[in-house]
């Protein structure tokens, strides 16, 4: 009777590790995810700045926008899975330059383009108030998977300007992307 019992909890454990890979391709975890899944992506950019006398509507900086979507995909375990969307979730902008701060602008936006796709905004902000030196920005419903094809990506930031950028300063942007993907 004894044997009958110790064999229960071994034919349990042994069942479930078979349940558990019953639908898995190779044995591997990541079939075990959902038809499609989603996963935020942080990139951090630099726009360097020059002082700019000119007042109204400006390109302010070009950037390279790399992002590597098989990496991307591989750190979390969804190797298996395609890019389906791609879209801004946040973008944060901020000053660390000493004595800059964001008085110069009226509004901010964010632009990817790529070849053969029109330009599109990601991100915006209007009535961008003074003596601050960080603001989150608006974010736009715009799928740029088809954009980031592209290697490199550029991201373009344009400015209204209600004063002039007094001296050189750089620029930080934090963009956190929502990257949605679905079984190959």
């Amino acid at each position: 009777m004894k044997k009958h019992f110790l064999a229960i909890p071994y034919m349990v454990i042994v069942f479930a590790a078979t349940l558990s890979l019953a639908g898995c391709k190779d044995g591997k975890p990541s079939d075990l995810l959902p038809k499609s899944y989603s996963f935020d992506l942080e990139k951090s950019l630099s726009f360097d700045l020059q002082k700019a006398p000119a007042l109204g509507q400006i390109t302010l900086s070009d950037v390279k926008l790399s992002i590597d979507m098989d990496s991307a995909l591989a750190a979390n375990g969804l190797s298996s899975f395609t890019v389906s969307k791609v879209q801004t979730r946040s973008v944060a902008v901020n000053t660390e330059t000493p004595g800059a701060n964001l008085d110069a602008f009226d509004s901010l936006a964010l632009f990817v383009t790529a070849s053969n796709l029109p330009e599109a905004r990601i991100a915006y902000k209007y009535g961008i108030p003074n003596d601050i030196k960080s603001l989150d920005m608006d974010v736009d419903d715009v799928n740029i998977a088809e954009y980031l094809k592209e290697k490199p990506t550029n991201l373009k930031i344009k400015a209204t300007l209600g004063d002039s950028i007094k001296q050189d300063m750089t620029l930080n942007a934090n963009i956190i992307f929502k990257i949605d993907v679905s079984r190959k």
